[in-house]
């Protein structure tokens, strides 16, 4: 009985499907010797290709993540550490090209993560003290009405923790000791509230009792906290 021409061509699929399966190992060695023979050329081949289909590339790249999660994590991993200056380059060019979308993802991992954070910030700040101070004047210069609502937020909150019996000269003399130590030192102190004004789980009072000296980056360390939480 004669074939019909959709039978021909489902059993032509079927026998090459079966074909490129039973030598697929053998084609991808050739593959392989054939790109690490022209390694530069295929690179610039695949360059070239990805720059022409760049929608159609990076979905692909999409789907080989997705399917290969792990692997690509490891690859991707030991490739930043083997280039970290164009890792860098590469970071900085995107996150200028993508400043919001950045900015939301950044945002979203200080939440998540927000006590590794903090200690991965202090160290940084600690290990480029210059680089610091001009990125806090940088933000402070471009975000003025920010900087100048928190100084607000700050008194407002010292004003309302500031009970009628406080003494007030005993007060000044922990900030004026704290600048006295400043400039015998070189080394910045501030004031610290022990038990923070706007505390997580409790607040205390704008009181001598409740003020401490520390070192810039000791303060800085202990934030928004209360002394049991610091030390745990």
């Amino acid at each position: 009985m004669a074939q019909t021409a959709d039978e021909r061509r489902e059993k032509n699929r079927i026998r090459c499907k079966a074909n490129y399966a039973a030598h697929h190992e053998e084609r991808l060695a050739k593959s392989n010797a054939r790109a690490a023979a022209n390694r530069e050329s295929e690179r610039l081949k695949a360059a070239a290709w990805r720059a022409t289909h760049p929608e159609q590339s990076k979905a692909m790249c999409r789907a080989w993540h997705q399917a290969n999660r792990d692997r690509a994590l490891v690859t991707g991993k030991a490739w930043r550490v083997a280039n970290k200056e164009r890792h860098r380059a590469s970071s900085k060019a995107y996150a200028a090209a993508n400043v919001e979308s950045v900015a939301v993802v950044r945002a979203a991992y200080r939440r998540e993560h927000r006590a590794e954070a903090c200690i991965k910030t202090a160290a940084w700040r600690a290990a480029n003290p210059e680089r610091a101070k001009a990125s806090c004047r940088a933000y402070a210069k471009a975000n003025p009405e920010i900087v100048n609502a928190l100084a607000r937020e700050r008194k407002a909150a010292e004003r309302c923790a500031t009970p009628a019996w406080a003494d007030h000269d005993a007060i000044e003399a922990i900030y004026r000791a704290a600048v006295k130590l400043s400039s015998e030192t070189g080394i910045p102190y501030e004031v610290d509230h022990a038990v923070p004004l706007r505390g997580k789980n409790v607040c205390g009072f704008h009181v001598e009792y409740n003020l401490q000296i520390l070192t810039k980056a000791q303060n800085r360390k202990k934030r928004n906290k209360f002394p049991c939480a610091v030390a745990s």
